[in-house]
Formats: C-alpha cells, structure tokens, sequence
C-alpha cells in the first residue's frame, strides 16, 4: 500500500508542475453583496492516461466546461489514487476516482491514516467489477482452485493489483503460492492468456471488459466466481460493490457470475462554492448525449445513473441538484 501511496503522490507533483501550478487561475472576482459567485477562469481535472475512459471523457468534459460556461480546463494524466490525494490537497478541482478509495481516504481507513475532508461526490460515472478469466483447460472453478496456477494481474499498487490481492487472502492465498505471477497492462494479459502462457488474469474494469471478451471469443475459457459470503465479506470490509454479471456475457460462461467492484465516481472539492458545482452539473446534463457518445461504459449515462451512490457524501450542491432532479 506504501508504494501505491507514494508513486500517486508523486504521480500529483508531477502533473501540477506540468501545468505550471495551475490553480493560480482558480481566483474568484469579488461580487456584491447578494449577488452569483462569478466562476473561475480555469479549472483543474485529475482523469489518468489516454487510451481509456476517463481520458476520454475528460476531454470531452474540458470542452464543454469551455463551451458551456468560458471555463479553461487542465485535464492531468495522473490516475485514482493520485486524483482523491490532489482534490483533497487543493492542487485539483474535480477529479475521476474509485468509489472504494474515496470511502477509504474519506473514513480514514485501509491505505489512509488520516481523513480526507476536503473530498465529496459530484456524480457516479459508471460501474466497474473485477473479474477473474480463467483457461477453461486450467482446472479452475473457483478462487480457491488458483494455488499452484500462473496468474495475471495489472502493475504493482494500480487499483485491480490490489484488489487482486485483497481476494486471494479472503480465500487464504497469496502470490506466494501461485506457480508465477504476471504483472502487466490488459492487453498483455490477455494475449497471455489466449496463448496458454497464463491460466488465469483478474481485470478491473466494465462488464463485459474489452480484454477479457476479446481472449474468451479467441479461445475457451471461463469466468470465475466469488463465493457470494466472501464477496460479501470483501464489500463489508473494503467498501466494494458486490453485483452478479448475468451469464452469458462471456462466451463460455452461462451461468451467473458473482463479483465484486467499485464505480468510477467524479469526485470535487467539498470546499468549492456552491454556485460552481450547480453550473458544473448543469452542463454535463446539457450534454449528456456528447457525453454518452464518447465510450461504450457511459453509453447509458444519465441523471438517474449519475445518482447512484458514489461511497462517499456528495457536495451539498450535487445532493441538492439529484434531489430535484427527483433522483434522490
């Protein structure tokens, strides 16, 4: 978990100096009294690096803050740990996270020795689950059947490795006790996998993951399932959705398929003035369609997907919107 901590913070550091400390921009002009808080001239994004979804959509978002309300955005190439430290820390505005590690960082547990009081939930942006593919070959039915098996799992301290981690040891396994472990990105994995190199990675991510679906079409394989106890076990104790994936949605899996997850949240800062969230929110659902557009996970994004929980209390200018919204 030090690790993980460290590099993100880092990971923030670097991405503020890029931009030349940005936030400088984000001074407010003094108004009368009673009347609307002007906006910032610029704000600051912490999404992660491009080729997924929150890349994505953070530019997409930078252009319609822009087009929407004249507001300039700096969208970082930083990632979901870093993101919860950055808003937080005041050096970014809004920010993509994981639902469970803005609870955490919130709560002052697992990896955060500390609250983080600075953070609320704008909106939730889509769901995600780590799933467990599996070599249908490989003798595997279940986690407990992976000791001794060669497993793919994404780069030390990145939010799946952990979670990797955190499922193996609710089933009394470890790396230790796996033949070989394989640290790499997705697309690696599953060729990996495909070729019989690997018997079985985990992937965080949308359902179906891209990866995964791609390595289950090209040869058999199958997904593997928690045991609903101990997914419930895991959600209790670090703050994970659990969900069934409907079977079928894999080739080779007809059955359901119990997991456990987190959503990919936006998250603000809980200090940032009322009347600038409000505009914020506004013109996201102005565009929802542009936003729907951008990559199949938001494909059904709307007001009533973006109030659903988001693991930690939404700025009071977000639960305001949702609740006339009639969303909450």
């Amino acid at each position: 978990m030090d690790r993980m901590r460290s590099w993100n913070r880092a990971a923030v550091f670097r991405a503020v100096a890029t931009v030349g400390l940005v936030l400088a921009g984000f001074v407010l002009t003094s108004t009368a009294p009673g009347a609307a808080e002007a906006l910032p001239s610029r704000l600051v994004l912490g999404a992660t690096r491009p080729g997924g979804a929150w890349y994505a959509l953070a530019v997409v978002l930078a252009d319609i803050f822009k087009r929407e309300l004249g507001i300039d955005t700096n969208v970082l190439q930083t990632g979901a740990v870093a993101n919860v430290e950055g808003v937080n820390n005041g050096l970014m505005h809004l920010a993509f996270a994981e639902s469970h590690i803005a609870a955490h960082a919130f709560k002052g547990v697992i990896e955060y020795n500390r609250r983080y009081e600075n953070i609320a939930g704008l909106f939730n942006v889509f769901p995600g689950a780590t799933q467990i593919l599996a070599r249908a070959d490989a003798g595997i039915g279940s986690v407990s059947d992976l000791r001794g098996k060669r497993l793919g799992t994404p780069i030390v301290g990145t939010v799946a490795e952990v979670m990797t981690r955190q499922i193996l040891e609710a089933y009394g396994l470890g790396y230790s006790q796996m033949r070989r472990v394989q640290h790499s990105g997705y697309e690696e994995l599953a060729q990996l996998l495909q070729d019989g190199h690997l018997d079985v990675i985990f992937a965080n991510g949308p359902v179906p993951h891209p990866q995964l679906l791609q390595a289950a079409t090209a040869r058999p394989m199958r997904l593997i399932s928690l045991d609903e106890p101990k997914a419930r076990e895991l959600a209790a104790r670090y703050d994970f959705t659990v969900s069934t994936i409907k079977g079928g949605t894999y080739p080779g899996t007809p059955e359901d398929v119990v997991v456990v997850g987190n959503d990919a949240i936006m998250i603000v800062q809980r200090s940032l003035p009322d009347e600038l969230v409000t505009r914020l929110l506004e013109a996201i659902f102005k565009n929802a369609d542009r936003i729907r557009a951008v990559h199949s996970t938001v494909a059904s994004f709307s007001v009533e997907t973006a109030a659903k929980p988001v693991g930690i209390p939404l700025h009071p200018a977000a639960q305001r919107f949702f609740r006339q919204a009639g969303r909450i």
